[in-house]
């Protein structure tokens, strides 16, 4: 279908790619990965005949249509969204507008003999290809392409100038998969969509007929879509017919071939080295020594060099301890215009939570993290901070809050407490700045550079909550990676708004979900929220409860105080017991360590402490049991 041959381009001195070939057949669906910067973006624009390369060729197997997902948005926004998501099928338009002069004429002029005939006719062949075209399942095909993205029926006739950027993106990512294209292009698709979008999209993109190249920093998305991995490195393409986390564990495998390889012939080089320069030394021996060199330099080196460490473990300084109760809220009511983002929402964090933040676009995910650091006023409600909060708010617009005048290093120093002084530099080369990229100013950076930067500068800061609103928009899979691992050593209180399943897997404990104006909690990371929420929307679709729903609405207000402290004294015990069985694991530890002692069974007290370490285990065991009773309690109080 599509053949990429020789592609090069450069930039100057860089060259960008070089000899670049690959192809493309139908029901490929390829991920193309590789660090910002690496021209992932630059070689969708190839395909799509925006950039010609410099040298090389791509070529095409006949006539195929190519439908491309840029970040740039191209609608007319005074269409609705129904009307906009319709133009995807542009030859039916345009048999509508035929058919609809036509009508037109018919009625409003007379005719020779046979001239009406033939109009009639005219109209009958283009309705007859109307029907060949399956015009009558067209609207039902835009409603279901549109609701899968998270559009509810009421919003389809809005004028897609009342969206926001994010639901406009939509509209023109509808319209790309309803072209019915034979090779889709898709830069970062789920940027802008929610969890339940993301699901459907897998889904869409997985039952694709035609091929599908795509650019994504959601692991989960390339491994559940992709069966096959392009990886762009160091100019050059690496293709991978395998899935996502087939493709990491290949490469982690060939990568220790080569060092492997790499070391062993490095040592046959040194020994040949020291040989050749004690035969140099030696006038017998000179002719061989002179020889042996002769077939060092014939030899092919093994090209190898270290992976760039991208995951290194960096760890935020140890935060400063807050009161017991960091936020509490309560009835907290927003209201923008006359529509009602959030209605009567009570919410406690405590010091130590570990709390995920989802919902669809406009449920006001954002609007409530704003409200909870004070950063917007509730329009009823109050919101208390608690003593000895520091807050850390990374917003979804921070990196584009920076002063572009600004060094790198600039900006950090002005930021880091002077005890942090000393430990700048090695943490702004943890997220991937070099001592040159430090004295960069901020205006030249990328958005990804910008985001690694505010992390760097949060963490040298002594904060005991953060809050950050979708921190990984901006983030390549590697930088994403440092930040999720400090954020699992983090001791302090952490909100996350995010929409990346793979990042919030493992590392919050609660999950909030907001839902018509309403939240409702989950007990668990990520992926115990989607396992419920999906059995939910199941029952929703059988029952058909939208009527039911409203009325829980207005039941819930009422009810959410009384659930939330019973819920919360539920959520205590879970936490003493969770303390009880560490310390039960730490004693039955120290005993384990002393009766591996080669003595043990000499000491006067051995079979005390036997008795002891059967007793601890069997408390142990009556301590996870109770936790497991009271986190399925939890569960159900929250049904």
């Amino acid at each position: 279908m599509l053949f990429l041959k020789d592609v090069e381009i450069h930039y100057g001195d860089r060259i960008l790619f070089e000899e670049v070939s690959f192809m493309v057949s139908q029901r490929d669906i390829v991920g193309l990965v590789g660090k910002n910067g690496s021209g992932k973006t630059t070689l969708l624009k190839i395909i799509n005949n925006e950039i010609s390369p410099d040298t090389g060729t791509v070529t095409c197997k006949g006539s195929i249509s190519i439908g491309y997902l840029a970040q740039e948005l191209e609608l007319d926004e005074q269409k609705t969204v129904r009307d906009s998501a319709k133009e995807a099928f542009g030859d039916i338009s345009k048999i509508d507008i035929e058919i609809g002069q036509i009508q037109e004429k018919l009625q409003r002029e007379s005719f020779q003999t046979g001239e009406q005939s033939r109009l009639i006719q005219r109209m009958s062949d283009y309705i007859h290809q109307l029907e060949l075209l399956g015009v009558e399942k067209i609207p039902k095909t835009i409603e279901n392409v549109l609701l899968g993205l998270g559009f509810s029926e009421e919003e389809l006739d809005l004028p897609v100038f009342k969206l926001s950027g994010g639901w406009k993106m939509r509209v023109q990512l509808a319209k790309l998969l309803l072209g019915n294209h034979d090779l889709l292009l898709l830069d970062e698709p789920t940027n802008h969509l929610d969890m339940e979008a993301i699901v459907w999209l897998e889904t869409y993109v997985k039952d694709y007929p035609g091929a599908v190249i795509l650019i994504s920093h959601d692991q989960e998305f390339l491994q559940n879509t992709c069966n096959r991995i392009i990886e762009i490195t160091g100019g050059l393409v690496q293709d991978y017919s395998l899935r996502y986390h087939d493709y990491l564990n290949k490469k982690k495998e060939i990568n220790e071939l080569n060092q492997a390889a790499y070391l062993r012939q490095q040592r046959v080089i040194n020994e040949k080295e020291r040989t050749i320069n004690r035969f140099i030394a030696k006038a017998t021996k000179t002719s061989m020594a002179q020889s042996m060199r002769k077939q060092l330099d014939k030899m092919e080196r093994i090209q190898w060099k270290p992976e760039v460490q991208d995951q290194i473990k960096i760890k935020f300084f140890p935060p400063p301890r807050s009161a017991k109760v960091v936020v509490d809220g309560k009835s907290i009511v927003k209201f923008y215009g006359e529509k009602c983002v959030l209605s009567g929402l009570d919410i406690e964090i405590c010091r130590g939570d570990r709390i995920a933040i989802v919902g669809q676009n406009g449920q006001g995910k954002t609007t409530l993290a704003r409200i909870l650091v004070l950063d917007l006023s509730p329009t009823k409600g109050t919101v208390q901070v608690g003593e000895r909060v520091n807050i850390g708010y990374y917003a979804q617009n921070e990196a584009q809050k920076l002063n572009a005048d600004q060094t790198c290093l600039e900006y950090i120093r002005n930021i880091a407490p002077a005890t942090q002084a000393a430990n700048i530099r090695n943490v702004l080369g943890a997220f991937q700045f070099s001592d040159a990229d430090v004295d960069k100013k901020i205006g030249v950076l990328s958005g990804g550079e910008r985001a690694r930067l505010i992390f760097a500068s949060i963490i040298l800061q002594p904060l005991n909550f953060l809050v950050l609103d979708e921190p990984t928009n901006h983030l390549d899979i590697p930088s994403k990676t440092i930040l999720k691992e400090a954020l699992l050593s983090y001791s302090g209180t952490l909100l996350i708004v995010s929409h990346d399943r793979d990042f919030l897997r493992g590392l919050t404990s609660e999950t909030i979900e907001l839902r018509n104006s309403t939240s409702k909690t989950y007990w668990g990371d990520v992926d115990y929220f989607l396992e419920r929420r999906a059995y939910s929307n199941l029952r929703e679709v059988a029952l058909n409860k939208k009527e039911e729903s409203s009325k829980k609405q207005i039941s819930h207000t009422q009810s959410q105080t009384r659930d939330h402290n019973r819920d919360r004294k539920t959520k205590q015990r879970i936490q003493k017991l969770e303390k009880e069985i560490l310390n039960l694991e730490q004693a039955i530890r120290q005993i384990e360590n002393k009766i591996s002692e080669n003595d043990f069974y000499t000491r006067p007290d051995a079979f005390d402490l036997i008795e002891k370490y059967n007793s601890l285990k069997l408390d142990l065991e009556r301590s996870e049991k109770n936790w497991e009773n009271m986190i399925e309690k939890l569960g159900n109080q929250k049904q």
